[in-house]
């Protein structure tokens, strides 16, 4: 890439990723990027249309950063509302006080995120003189499991088998008993990494929730935290409330297939590819 255009990344500042891609752009000999962060673009403190002309433009995560995720919520308040979604109202999220690792309306947040990359997508269809490195539909498609199987699934890939229209607890009983499922995946579509993600076993009527959130209950509200602790959950309450936690803010359900095995230990393999190079 031509060193003498300008480096310009959208992310938030003081994130590791943002100082991670600074530090390689100083190893290759180039000029630190102008970070357009997300808490000054949200709230028109800066604009996105002051990037520089001919700039080279990477789009970073909005997260770890709680302001952003609150003026995320905010901005997908109206498509939230009129598809019916759980939705915190704009008093509500002013009043969020910061709670480590709590799962707060994740598809409300991405309505709002969506919105904003299709605000910039316009933008930068404009902006010819830009190189922009990351597509926005492409972003809006990764933050969202369902819309990735179905990417995947069209383009001939082999992909689990899903259990469609699942809205409750008994729906998702009922879609079990139909498809001889024991074991299923149940994935937040809008979550990032694990978070949120429940690995159900059912046998002869008993229950195992594999999950890396934790079951609060406070005042009659069952709420959900990210954990680094893996629980089982056995009891079918607490297995029930979890399932419903969750449903509400649209989720991803696929077959739960048993991972490649090496040396008797199960892993994970993850290909990038590179303009259709692996």
């Amino acid at each position: 890439m031509n060193s003498e255009r300008p480096w310009v990344v959208i992310g938030n500042p003081e994130n590791r990723r943002v100082e991670l891609f600074q530090n390689a752009l100083s190893r290759r000999g180039q000029s630190s990027a102008d970070v357009f962060g997300y808490r000054d673009l949200l709230t028109h403190r800066r604009s996105i249309e002051d990037i520089p002309k001919n700039a080279i433009v990477r789009i970073d995560s909005p997260g770890e950063d709680f302001e952003v995720e609150k003026l995320l919520l905010a901005a997908g308040i109206d498509a939230a509302e009129q598809e019916g979604s759980p939705t915190l109202g704009a008093g509500q999220i002013a009043k969020l006080a910061f709670d480590p690792g709590g799962i707060i309306n994740t598809r409300q947040w991405y309505l709002g995120f969506v919105r904003i990359l299709h605000e910039w997508k316009e933008f930068f269809a404009n902006r010819r003189d830009l190189f922009v490195c990351n597509s926005a539909s492409e972003i809006a498609t990764m933050f969202d499991k369902v819309a990735c199987h179905q990417l995947c699934h069209d383009a001939g890939l082999p992909v689990p088998r899903i259990l469609a229209n699942i809205e409750t607890f008994d729906d998702l009983l009922v879609a079990m008993d139909a498809g001889h499922y024991r074991r299923v995946f149940i994935k937040p579509a809008h979550s990032s990494s694990a978070s949120g993600v429940v690995a159900l076993h059912r046998r002869k009527g008993n229950f195992e929730a594999i999950t890396s959130a934790e079951i609060v209950r406070t005042q009659g509200e069952t709420r959900l935290y990210n954990s680094l602790k893996i629980r089982r959950y056995t009891d079918l309450d607490d297995v029930r409330d979890l399932i419903r936690a969750l449903l509400p803010h649209r989720v991803h359900v696929e077959e739960w297939l048993p991972k490649a095995t090496l040396a008797r230990r199960v892993c994970d393999l993850r290909v990038l590819v590179v303009e259709g190079k692996p």
